[in-house]
């Protein structure tokens, strides 16, 4: 009889470390998610900013004279926005986060709905980290795509953010 409740408790402890460890990592994944998203956002919209001076002003990110947005948009790549990402670490964030997405892989039943969340809040992430890196379509289509995920984004991990918390 001391054997069998000394291996219920063993199993419920190993369970219960399993599931701390799981929320962990979640909780992580989502601190790390939120921290590239900030990053991204930033450039984001200071892209579109330098392509809407571009365009009305013919000027780059200091004010001097532009030809065109492409050029405006290399000049800031060049001289700032590469720069912030490697001040900012965002390979190895992203590295981090891949490796914490892959150590989420099949989640225990009670944190399916949450992994999911998370799954797709890490698409929008990804693409929002695209856009800052590789601005592209046209300034309206840009910027409007940086709104939305801005938008839905922010919403998304402000929920996860109160769902993984202890």
């Amino acid at each position: 009889m001391d054997n069998k409740l000394f291996v219920i408790v063993l199993l419920l402890f190993i369970t219960g470390c399993g599931s701390k460890k799981y929320e962990d990592n979640m909780r992580e994944c989502v601190n790390v998610m939120s921290d590239l998203f900030q990053t991204s956002k930033k450039v984001s919209f200071a892209y579109s900013e330098v392509w809407r001076n571009a365009i009305f002003d013919n000027k780059d990110h200091n004010g001097e004279y532009c030809s065109d947005f492409n050029e405006a948009i290399s000049r800031y790549k060049n001289q700032v926005a590469n720069l912030y990402f490697i001040a900012k670490g965002v390979k190895s964030k992203k590295d981090k986060l891949d490796l914490l997405i892959k150590e989420l892989k099949n989640p225990p039943s009670k944190y399916k709905e949450t992994y999911n969340q998370i799954i797709s809040v890490y698409a929008d992430v990804q693409k929002m980290i695209e856009l800052s890196d590789n601005p592209s379509g046209s300034l309206n289509s840009y910027s409007e795509t940086i709104s939305e995920l801005d938008c839905q984004i922010e919403k998304d991990i402000k929920i996860l953010s109160i769902s993984t918390s202890k």
